[in-house]
């Protein structure tokens, strides 16, 4: 897989995109991906993607007069954040993730929730980071665990109206896990 300038320093696997905010400025993509270090370990990392928008209304008026019913098309990568890594190294699966636009924190604000498995060598449990949309940076110390219990695989995160959400399969209970999301301020 080729860098395409955005600063790849480690072999990388399991990409997942969740779209995040747009504006006339530009579509905001949260981008995980598990990276794949020297000893065959992995770890999972997070960078937010942001892409040029073409503006065209829908009637009359032009973009961003109160007539205009903006059409905003994503066109070209306009820039990358930083990397930021969100688990620490080990045993990882795929990553999921999810955005939340309102809600994020007790302030309201928007970002992304990053799952995945860690498997430590007894069980396989399911683990997360909130990330920021306003900063890209993660807004917890350390990653949270979403369910120690069981077998954890497969995990899916997805939005409803009632908010962020996730499922997995646990493997040892042969059972479907779904809860949501709940920040703490």
């Amino acid at each position: 897989s080729g860098d395409r300038g955005m600063g790849f320093e480690l072999p990388f696997d399991d990409v997942v995109l969740a779209v995040g905010s747009e504006s006339a400025e530009g579509l905001q993509v949260g981008m995980a991906y598990r990276e794949i270090l020297a000893d065959g370990g992995t770890r999972i990392a997070f960078r937010i993607l942001t892409f040029h928008n073409d503006c065209r209304c829908v009637g009359d008026g032009s973009c961003g007069s109160e007539s205009c019913r903006p059409v905003i098309t994503p066109t070209a990568l306009r820039s990358s954040g930083d990397a930021i890594v969100v688990s620490e190294d080990g045993d990882h699966g795929p990553p999921t993730l999810v955005y939340a636009a309102t809600g994020f924190r007790s302030d309201e604000t928007g970002g992304w929730y990053v799952l995945w498995t860690y498997n430590d060598g007894s069980r396989r449990s399911l683990l997360g980071r909130r990330v920021a949309e306003a900063t890209g940076e993660a807004v917890d110390d350390a990653p949270f665990v979403a369910s120690a219990e069981g077998e954890a695989f497969g995990p899916q995160a997805f939005t409803t109206e009632m908010g962020a959400s996730y499922v997995f399969v646990d493997q040892s209970e042969r059972q479907i896990v779904s809860a949501r999301l709940i920040c703490a301020p």
